[in-house]
């Protein structure tokens, strides 16, 4: 089914993450594109930060979409797994801003495959992506009617927690083999 689609401006805010210098005397955690994979993110090898130079809106709330700029394409929406954390520079922070778009909707769709064709056809000419913040905010994306979203993202969630399945699934297949040997 088809829906209207407009610039993703018309509909969020965006920012850019902090510059974080790793600190492991640090109160604040920091997001960094590695910390995430298959949909989650991995808080084993979070980098720490001091607080001293941030201000109240450097810090993720819930809702937030990290959506990565540089390197590897990554979308994905905060649910407060860490408390009081940041995200690195290498992301852009989107927040709604007239409810017309569910976040969940917004990381799935920004990681999608058909936006990674887009953003590959901008950046043609780049060995590594690089988007910058007018590359984001020209973003086409459709407005399903709300239902709709809260549908998209059930599925997404279904199909992230079956992808995680499926590769332990094979890891212990893998054990298993290994250790016939």
């Amino acid at each position: 089914m088809k829906y209207i689609t407009e610039e993703l401006n018309n509909h969020v805010f965006i920012r850019f993450g902090v510059h974080a210098k790793d600190d492991p005397e640090g109160d604040i955690s920091v997001v960094q594109v590695k910390d995430i994979w298959d949909g989650s993110i991995n808080t084993n090898n979070i980098i720490r930060m001091r607080s001293s130079n941030l201000k109240e809106r450097d810090f993720l709330r819930k809702g937030d979409v990290l959506f990565s700029g540089k390197g590897r394409l990554v979308a994905i929406k905060w649910n407060e797994e860490i408390p009081e954390a940041v995200a690195s520079n290498s992301f852009f922070i989107i927040q709604g801003k007239n409810g017309k778009i569910l976040p969940g909707f917004l990381a799935a769709y920004l990681g999608s495959e058909s936006v990674k064709k887009e953003i590959g056809r901008k950046t043609k000419s780049s060995t590594v992506m690089h988007l910058s913040i007018e590359d984001v905010r020209q973003l086409q994306i459709p407005i399903p009617p709300l239902d709709v979203q809260k549908k998209f993202v059930r599925l997404a969630e279904l199909l992230q927690e079956e992808k995680k399945m499926n590769r332990a699934i094979i890891s212990k297949k893998e054990k298993i083999l290994d250790n016939l040997l």
